[in-house]
């Protein structure tokens, strides 16, 4: 087992566990993020690094996504990660079923597959996102709360 840095994270999902290391800070606005699991499988992408990298769990699917990149972590040791990738600023992001739901810098989106299902586009930067009981609840910078719910493979109000 190789030693884990203070920059590394360390996350576990159902029985396994992957590591994530980011690339040296420098000033190119991209890093490069290595995922390990089970410490012998690896993949590396290249990430866009002016925003954090963020973590999630899901319906036993693990995720990470930095400014513009969803990377969906397989749950079968012999597949790849499937990447998605949006033209917005990406902050928070939820599994619902059979969907992602992006949550970016001024829209919201469903994900099915791979393939964009329905946008809603807010007035304002989001600041806040919470998946609750199949609502999610998003806040803008106004201090504005908006909840949507998926329907039929769409974002209702």
């Amino acid at each position: 087992m190789k030693a884990l840095s203070q920059m590394d994270t360390v996350f576990v999902v159902g029985t396994s566990t992957f590591t994530i290391q980011q690339g040296e800070d420098s000033s190119d606005p991209y890093m490069s993020v290595t995922i390990t699991r089970d410490d012998h499988v690896q993949w590396t992408h290249r990430h866009a690094a002016w925003r954090p990298l963020a973590v999630g769990c899901g319906g036993g699917t693990a995720y990470i996504w930095s400014a513009r990149d969803l990377v969906v972590l397989p749950e079968d040791h012999d597949d790849d990660p499937s990447v998605l990738t949006v033209d917005e600023d990406l902050l928070f992001v939820f599994k619902a079923e059979n969907a992602w739901l992006l949550v970016c810098e001024t829209s919201v989106r469903l994900i099915i597959g791979r393939e964009e299902r329905s946008r809603v586009e807010l007035g304002d930067v989001i600041e806040q996102a919470r998946w609750r009981e199949g609502q999610l609840q998003v806040e803008d910078a106004r201090g504005i709360t908006a909840s949507m719910r998926v329907a039929d493979g769409r974002l209702i109000f």
